[in-house]
């Protein structure tokens, strides 16, 4: 069972960044789907704190903006102010694209210095990935807002006030109709455990204020899917949209994706751990299954995400690793060498997180559509 965890508060929130922490603190960001993920998962284990078998089944995905009326996603990177930007198959003179891109975006109209706004809500979405014009973006104001406060500094050796140190710190505040939507659920073997937490008050600390907090928990769905619809088609041309930031040992490059070649790393084809006696043989069942058939050849990439944390690594408690995370809204193109193979790439790409790591944490969730070339520029 799926449960859709709606978050509300009046207080402000605070989600910082991996900027160094001195005397301008800028919290005024959206959190990460691992941030969420740890919050819950502190919470569950505050409720059963001897059994971290609960813990380790934990899934989440989100928190996204959600008002009255729709939930809101990242703005896909290739929507521009009146149309999109597409693969230019024929591009004149040469470019300097890293391998393994074949083609250059292109816009379809005349560009100007109009930006897109960061949101776009499920409905809107939907029309995008059905290559509809006029598609509407939401700016981040009607959503949260940015509040400015001035702290004085504090001296922690001696915990008072520090002489002639001010600092300013920005916070989020959601708007008077706006919240937070996240999904969770657990293996099914503890998903009754949830249930049970989840039928009574619980302590979620959340948005690094303490400030008070409501949440709202309803049944969702049996299976994990995307309020939206993407269109069916007989096209093996498959456009890729990350709706999470992803983490990937190649940087801009999905894992699933061969860095010299671009060719597609997923196997076809579905083998059940059940089925099998043993580990081994299942493994050896999944090396059997073919490659899908399909190749990168564009891509839309915004700046990367710097992420970082604080915690238990390797044995000892300190600043985790800085990492880049591919941005939400990236978006993929992928040339299937068959309908049949891109309906395939499709069944694989749709909302499961493809992140190298953390999947379970709501990294790495994407949705698919279709796309066209623009043959050459006239």
């Amino acid at each position: 069972m799926i449960y859709q965890i709606s978050i509300k508060t009046d207080n402000v929130l605070f989600f910082g960044d991996s900027r160094p922490k001195g005397y301008n603190n800028y919290g005024c960001n959206w959190p990460l789907p691992c941030t969420f993920f740890s919050a819950f998962a502190s919470a569950l284990h505050r409720v059963y704190p001897d059994c971290d078998t609960i813990t380790a089944g934990l899934n989440t995905a989100g928190p996204f903006p959600q008002d009255a009326e729709d939930l809101y996603f990242p703005t896909p990177a290739d929507l521009i102010p009146g149309g999109y930007l597409l693969p230019l198959k024929n591009a004149p003179g040469q470019n300097n694209l890293p391998p393994p891109l074949k083609h250059v975006m292109y816009a379809q109209n005349s560009l100007s210095k109009e930006k897109t706004n960061p949101w776009i809500s499920a409905s809107q979405l939907e029309r995008y990935l059905r290559g509809e014009s006029a598609i509407k973006t939401t700016p981040a104001g009607e959503l949260y807002q940015a509040e400015k406060r001035v702290g004085i500094g504090i001296d922690n050796a001696v915990l008072t006030a520090e002489e002639h140190v001010f600092y300013t710190a920005e916070y989020m505040r959601m708007a008077s109709t706006a919240g937070m939507t996240a999904f969770v659920w657990l293996e099914p073997d503890t998903e009754q455990r949830l249930a049970t937490m989840l039928n009574q008050p619980f302590d979620f600390t959340f948005g690094g204020q303490r400030g008070v907090i409501s949440i709202e928990c309803g049944r969702n769905m049996n299976k994990f899917a995307l309020p939206i619809t993407p269109p069916t088609t007989d096209s093996r041309l498959v456009k890729y949209i990350t709706l999470s930031p992803m983490l990937s040992s190649q940087g801009w490059l999905p894992g699933f994706v061969d860095e010299r070649t671009g060719k597609v790393l997923i196997r076809s084809g579905e083998v059940k751990r059940e089925d099998f006696s043993n580990r081994s043989e299942w493994r050896q069942a999944l090396q059997n299954q073919p490659m899908i058939e399909a190749e990168l050849v564009a891509a839309a990439v915004g700046k990367p995400v710097v992420w970082s944390g604080w915690g238990n690594h390797e044995y000892k408690s300190g600043p985790g690793a800085t990492r880049l995370l591919i941005p939400a809204g990236s978006v993929f193109y992928f040339e299937a060498a068959s309908a049949a193979e891109a309906d395939k790439l499709r069944s694989a790409l749709n909302a499961p997180g493809k992140s190298e790591s953390m999947g379970t944490q709501g990294l790495g969730l994407g949705i698919c559509g279709s796309y066209e070339y623009i043959e050459s520029i006239h």
